[in-house]
């Protein structure tokens, strides 16, 4: 757990928690969104038998969802399939998600597998006032500059970080 504090009040002004949610995409060329059923998930050994759908899936030609009750959930999409884990306990050793993965690569071998992203996400409360999350990473992340105030609207700003390691890049 880590706090910053506000420049001008010195109020706690986020306090990061641990990863809420992950993750995991897989793009390959031969992935069909209507090939995501419940009974494939189901009957291949994807996922347990005992697990309970949090409502009705969703099927159609180019989108297809699924969603457990435990908080996982699959969507896929032409080329793309994604696996997400709601993660509600500070227990996160026992996640189900790289398995479940696993077991999917493994049931659909031939798929010509293309990339792999893997994205932990945290939320982070900014409670102190509706624009405190610019402000934070335009006045304490970013260096200040003209380039802060430049063309007719407010700077909208996000952050990507990429790395090229030996046998790929990570992002």
């Amino acid at each position: 757990m880590t706090a910053t504090t506000d420049n001008n009040s010195n109020q706690p002004l986020v306090s990061l928690r641990e990863i809420q949610e992950l993750a995991i995409a897989i793009t390959a060329k031969s992935l069909n969104p209507a090939m995501l059923t419940v009974d494939f998930l189901k009957y291949s050994g994807i996922v347990p038998p005992d697990w309970e759908l949090n409502g009705q899936p969703v099927l159609n030609p180019n989108y297809a969802q699924v969603n457990f009750q435990n908080g996982i959930s699959i969507v896929a999409q032409p080329r793309k399939i994604t696996f997400v884990e709601i993660i509600n306990s500070p227990d996160s050793l026992n996640l189900k998600l790289p398995e479940i993965v696993g077991l999917y690569l493994d049931k659909l071998p031939l798929a010509e597998y293309q990339a792999l992203s893997i994205a932990p996400k945290s939320i982070v409360p900014f409670p102190s006032s509706p624009d405190a999350a610019k402000k934070y990473i335009t006045e304490t992340l970013l260096a200040p500059g003209p380039w802060l105030n430049f063309g007719i609207a407010p700077l909208q700003a996000g952050i990507n970080l990429l790395y090229q390691l030996e046998t790929s890049q990570l992002s």
